[in-house]
């Protein structure tokens, strides 16, 4: 092979070494933030979901009814919210919310109010 010497100019040594520097940075903050998103703990001071049942189950999770009078709550948002949280609980498997709302147009359900309409 033949090498050949390429001149620098005053100063790039420095600016590369800064360069090298802040891509370093860049690197491990993203690392440290997957590393720290890929933990799947429940925040500091909640309990674990503990399944109640020894088999898997699969859950259905329908909107909730607001029931407290407020115009702020949203039924489908806390239900949304209330199968992500039953998702880390063992042997429980839980249907997206947006699959159930299907089903209960297919079966032109508004919402589910007994146990028949939730048994389908």
């Amino acid at each position: 092979m033949n090498w050949k010497f390429i001149p620098r100019e005053p100063g790039m040594d420095a600016m590369k070494s800064q360069q090298a520097m802040f891509l370093l940075l860049v690197s491990a903050t993203c690392v440290a933030s997957m590393v720290g998103c890929a933990t799947n703990r429940p925040p500091q001071g909640a309990d674990p979901l503990i399944s109640p049942y020894a088999s898997r189950r699969i859950w259905a999770v329908a909107p909730f009814a607001n029931e407290s009078g407020s115009q702020h709550a949203d039924g489908l948002i806390v239900a949304d919210q209330f199968a992500a949280q039953l998702e880390n609980a063992s042997n429980i498997d839980v249907i997206p919310v947006n699959r159930v709302l299907k089903a209960m147009e297919a079966m032109k359900l508004a919402s589910i109010s007994t146990e028949a309409e939730a048994r389908g």
